[in-house]
């Protein structure tokens, strides 16, 4: 499934997809199987960015392999950014989100829970982040964040945004 990336995501920089198998596969046979398509597809379009749902931390390693692979979309409930920083460090565009499912011993972020935490990670770890927030998840909505702490982080990262 293609994700919305044309909404942030200059043509020149690939194409956006969903992966959400990766929660589900051994590295194995992500190589074996995903891998090669991906692969030509990132050839093709110029890039690839990864949207996946779930934990997926241990074919981290396998992804950090496609060449020009921009970005990957996770939710801050499920999958470890320190995991996903430990692999990819800064080379990689981060687009955390926050979600109604929770992945022990992650936990379910309120809005301002979310932003904060993601704010104090981007900011320490000096990332390439887009932040969205998914209407009507947790309580997301636009009277419950401010939206110019929301504007800031994304002005960072888009003066970072040399992937």
């Amino acid at each position: 499934m293609l994700h919305f990336s044309r909404a942030w995501m200059p043509k020149e920089k690939g194409i956006s997809m969903s992966s959400d198998i990766l929660a589900l596969i051994s590295p194995n046979l992500l190589k074996e199987f995903i891998i090669p398509y991906d692969e030509r597809i990132s050839d093709h379009y110029g890039g690839l960015t990864i949207h996946s749902c779930g934990n997926y931390n241990w074919n981290l390693p396998v992804l950090k392999k496609i060449k020009k692979f921009r970005a990957l979309n996770f939710s801050i409930s499920e999958i470890n950014i320190k995991d996903i920083i430990n692999i990819f460090g800064n080379s990689i565009l981060y687009i955390p989100h926050s979600s109604d499912v929770k992945i022990p011993p992650l936990r379910i972020e309120t809005p301002e829970n979310f932003i904060k935490k993601i704010s104090v990670i981007i900011k320490e770890n000096n990332l390439p982040a887009l932040v969205y927030i998914l209407p009507g998840i947790n309580g997301f909505s636009i009277k419950n964040y401010r939206r110019e702490d929301v504007l800031e982080l994304n002005s960072l990262a888009l003066k970072k945004l040399s992937y």
